[in-house]
């Protein structure tokens, strides 16, 4: 969420592990009430106003290296470098 402040800067806060669904409307609601309470009052001063707010999905998915003889363990050689073969 993206704030402006009196100060004339912007200010961004993140949010990990929002409860869904996440809705503009919910989190202009949000937004008003950081604001109205002053909540996070920082070096740019306080919120004046709501500026933008995205939700940012990040997916990753771990991958197993699988290294043919010696380089399993990495002893006594250096890993390949990407574009080299293996002998």
């Amino acid at each position: 969420m993206d704030f402006n402040t009196e100060l004339g800067r912007s200010q961004r806060i993140l949010v990990y592990d929002v409860k869904y669904p996440v809705t503009g409307a919910g989190v202009a609601t949000s937004m008003d009430s950081i604001i109205t309470k002053n909540i996070f009052p920082g070096l740019g001063g306080n919120f004046t106003g709501k500026l933008d707010a995205r939700l940012v999905i990040k997916d990753s998915t771990e991958l197993e290296l699988i290294w043919p003889g010696d380089y399993a363990t990495g002893r006594g050689r250096d890993f390949p470098l990407a574009g080299t073969s293996i002998k």
